[in-house]
């Protein structure tokens, strides 16, 4: 909930895969082009990536949501490419064709997939939004590379963790691979005390600390290890499993 009533105008997610990030902006860019009446344009790495993902996710949400569905324009307003809801538009575009941010006006940047996205025309789309009294950017993506894209952004950030009590001697901390792991047990222990925790425990327990606070940009480190549906096992056989270290 604070992710979503974050107000900051350049946000920062530095996140693991498959977290829900891509769900969350969909919801709060839907509700914020029919309730606020702002452009936005949304993008990908491809646009290739942008038919697969309005197809298969975007246009589902919508189906299956009718507070959602009723806000969304006609069939000339509504395509892969764009769709109308409310007052707003919502623009999916690609950042591999230069001419993608031609002739766009918009008030909010979504940025998807920042690290594997083509970093100049990232950078043009910055442009379209020259006229607007808003001038919002998200930007979330899983790193790559340190200090560059979504790390490099992250670095200049207010850096909020998920902190937490252990629920067995409080120890406040959060969630690392190297020291809330396991191995020979295979499930996730408090730093201190070494008993069990689960990501569920930490999921409803938890709290946002900035490292620090004041900065200009709005930063959240999200992992893997923080949601509910995976356990330490998992991520376990997918280290196992994983090509080399710094792909897991």
């Amino acid at each position: 909930f604070d992710i979503y009533s974050d107000q900051t105008p350049v946000q920062v997610i530095r996140k693991g895969s498959q977290i829900g990030a891509s769900t969350m902006e969909i919801l709060r860019a839907l509700h914020d082009a029919r309730f606020w009446g702002i452009n936005q344009i949304y993008t990908l790495p491809t646009v290739d990536d942008v038919a697969e993902f309005v197809k298969s996710k975007v246009n589902r949400i919508i189906k299956v949501n009718p507070c959602i569905l009723e806000g969304v324009g006609g069939k000339d307003v509504d395509s892969v490419e764009q769709k109308q809801i409310g007052r707003g538009f919502l623009f999916f575009k690609g950042t591999y064709t230069e001419k993608e941010a031609i002739m766009l006006t918009s008030d909010r940047n979504i940025h998807d997939e920042l690290d594997k996205s083509k970093a100049e025309v990232v950078r043009d789309y910055t442009s379209r939004m020259g006229f607007s009294k808003i001038r919002e950017q998200r930007y979330f993506s899983t790193p790559t590379v340190p200090d560059v894209g979504i790390d490099g952004l992250w670095g200049q950030s207010d850096q909020k963790h998920w902190r937490f009590n252990c629920p067995h001697c409080r120890h406040e901390q959060h969630m690392d691979w190297e020291k809330n792991v396991d191995r020979e047990r295979r499930i996730y222990i408090c730093q201190k005390c070494r008993e069990e925790i689960t990501s569920r425990w930490v999921c409803d327990n938890g709290w946002w600390e900035a490292r620090y606070p004041g900065e200009r940009i709005s930063g959240y480190w999200i992992s893997q290890m923080m949601c509910p549906w995976r356990t330490a096992n998992d991520l376990l056989i997918e280290e196992a499993n994983a090509e080399d270290q710094q792909y897991f």
